[in-house]
């Protein structure tokens, strides 16, 4: 939905590297500080690899004490790290921090950095763990780390707890990046808040007003509980900024009639139509003359159609300007086009197309035709009813009364 899982947008791995010198007392015994300080040499020259391959040689056989072991796989994991081998770093920090030797502000930054690169391994469980961990001791916890908190708990679907953390993360930040808005709107659409994502909502987007996710997301909430006067407005100006697609355009064009506001839609549509805003086919200019229809516009809806029928003539166009040359009552004309697109395509026998043609048979007096048409146009069950009550009223041979109403 809005928010997509993006956590090199929220890490900020410090994966730090603590140059072998005494710490709580406690210092490196001579040959593990010698070799060590041989690689601190090569990480500091970049070449990683053979730092790496240097401290592979020494673990095996290591005899060194607790410290030395730590502070080794501390280094290792800081390789690790900087190689791009994030979970790799995650156990072998891990495995420093569980010897309970370093000292409390080593293991407290060395929290973080596992509960990081867990994450940054897709390892969200790990590294909630150890994040949290990290939180019960940190007195002031910058925005960042409680907004890499709140991924790791969506992440495992704990959306009521991850919303609280992102809420402390936005509320704390000077600059709120648009990710963490995404994440707590799909918070609150996970759990079913709308009410709290509509202002959120509003806020994220005076921050970032050329989103069109933000913006899509605000329809939606709308849309979603119903207020659709809200959605049309919104849907005006999004139109005004120039933040709708097409697949924008057609919608906003739907919520126009649906609001009840035909002529609206039919003129947005030719607008975009005119310049190339939509893709313009044959079903799009449909849609546009049942619009002008809807808005009482029969003559224009009547030239948009002729004109289209001209170039891309096809059964249900021929249909719908039958119909609307019907509904002018250009009977004559409305039987031209019915009847030379079943000529031109004698496959067609669609029963629309029949009950239109013995409508205008009938106008012009041509009853036999007439019957004939409707005969056929009852075979189909959806226009049976109105075939039939013609059939009736054409059985009558009656000059009075009021034909039925096509």
């Amino acid at each position: 939905m809005y928010w997509k899982s993006s956590v090199a947008a929220l890490l900020l791995i410090t994966c730090w590297f603590t140059v072998p010198v005494s710490a709580d007392g406690q210092r490196l015994t001579g040959a593990v500080g010698l070799q060590l300080g041989a690689i601190d040499k090569l990480i500091k020259a970049h070449r990683y690899s053979e730092a790496m391959s240097a401290l592979n040689r020494m673990l095996p056989s290591f005899t060194g004490t607790s410290y030395d072991k730590a502070i080794t796989l501390q280094t290792k994991g800081f390789i690790h790290g900087v190689m791009k081998n994030p979970g790799a770093a995650a156990r072998t920090y891990r495995r420093a921090v569980a010897l309970n030797v370093l000292p409390s502000e080593v293991t407290h930054q060395l929290n973080y950095d596992i509960g990081q690169l867990f994450i940054a391994a897709d390892s969200p469980a790990d590294g909630a763990r150890y994040l949290r961990r990290w939180l019960k001791q940190e007195k002031a916890p910058h925005p960042e780390s409680l907004a890499l908190f709140s991924s790791a708990l969506y992440q495992l679907k704990r959306y009521d707890e991850a919303a609280i953390h992102m809420k402390r993360a936005i509320s704390g930040s000077r600059r709120v990046p648009v990710t963490w808005y995404e994440l707590l709107l799909s918070c609150y659409e996970k759990t079913g808040r709308n009410a709290a994502a509509i202002p959120l909502s509003r806020k994220a987007i005076r921050h970032f007003p050329e989103n069109r996710r933000l913006w899509n997301n605000l329809l939606s909430l709308h849309l979603r509980t119903g207020d659709d006067a809200r959605a049309l407005a919104l849907q005006e100006l999004m139109y005004q900024r120039h933040l709708l697609d097409e697949t924008g355009v057609l919608r906003l064009a739907e919520s126009y009639g649906r609001q009840g506001m035909p002529y609206q839609a039919a003129e947005l549509l030719d607008q975009e139509l005119s310049r190339g805003g939509i893709e313009a086919t044959a079903d799009r200019y449909q849609l546009l003359a049942a619009y002008w229809l809807r808005a009482n516009e029969k003559s224009k809806a009547r030239e948009l159609l002729t004109s289209l029928n001209s170039h891309m003539s096809t059964t249900s166009l021929r249909e719908q300007l039958g119909a609307v040359l019907i509904d002018l009552e250009q009977w004559q004309e409305a039987k031209d086009i019915l009847q030379n697109g079943l000529e031109s395509d004698p496959a067609n026998d669609k029963a629309q197309t029949q009950l239109l043609l013995g409508i205008s048979h009938f106008h012009i007096g041509n009853h036999g035709a007439s019957s004939q048409a409707f005969q056929l146009a009852r075979a189909d069950a959806q226009f049976r009813d109105q075939a039939e009550a013609w059939l009736d009223y054409l059985g009558e041979k009656s000059d009075r009364g009021t034909p039925p109403n096509p």
